[in-house]
């Protein structure tokens, strides 16, 4: 992950982080080096994971500093994302099923699931 994940660096972390799922059960982001984070960035994040989820797979953030850990406590953020301490921990984590966004309709199962371009 940049340093900075703001409005300039958003979609390009967000692409990132989809296009490491290829089929991947979990994506882990490495925040080892990002000491800022903006309101665009937290959306961006949200976004991916998101997107991950809805492939059934898991984002993990590995060693997020203090600094961003707060900002994702004072959007009301950090219970939608799975932190870990390291790199190494979120790696070695099991996987789990995927938990559904707060609200969000049952799963079509899926001999019944639309094509992403229908």
């Amino acid at each position: 992950m940049p340093a900075e994940i703001d409005l300039a660096s958003a979609a390009q972390v967000r692409a990132a982080l989809v296009q490491a799922l290829e089929d991947a059960a979990v994506v882990v982001a490495d925040m080892t080096t990002t000491t800022r984070c903006t309101l665009e960035g937290v959306q961006a994040l949200l976004r991916a994971r998101a997107a991950v989820a809805a492939a059934g797979a898991q984002l993990r953030l590995a060693a997020v500093s203090p600094a961003i850990r707060r900002v994702l406590e004072r959007t009301g953020t950090f219970q939608h994302l799975q932190l870990y301490p390291s790199l190494d921990a979120a790696r070695a984590a099991p996987v789990s099923p995927a938990a559904p966004e707060p609200g969000a309709p049952a799963p079509t199962p899926p001999s019944r699931r639309r094509p992403a371009w229908g």
